[in-house]
């Protein structure tokens, strides 16, 4: 996926995710944010909905991806 179609889900998911709070499309937009290096708004939106969602699994594993791209593994 390239860049330009990377911001275009970027776009899409927050639509969806303004549409509708409680969704887990959180997850998979803070992936994205992730691998386009944004790691720091990724974060946020990972604890903002665990808050809301903590045992969402696959947000975990992504907070964890984020975190050791950060080189915050502690």
């Amino acid at each position: 996926m390239n860049d330009a179609e990377r911001q275009q889900k970027i776009e899409a998911f927050r639509k969806r995710l303004t549409d509708d709070p409680d969704s887990r499309i959180f997850a998979p937009l803070a992936d994205l944010l992730r691998i386009g290096g944004r790691l720091d708004e990724a974060l946020e939106l990972l604890t903002a909905g665990l808050e809301k969602d903590p045992t969402y699994l696959s947000a975990r594993v992504i907070q964890g991806r984020t975190l050791l791209d950060a080189g915050r593994s502690d």
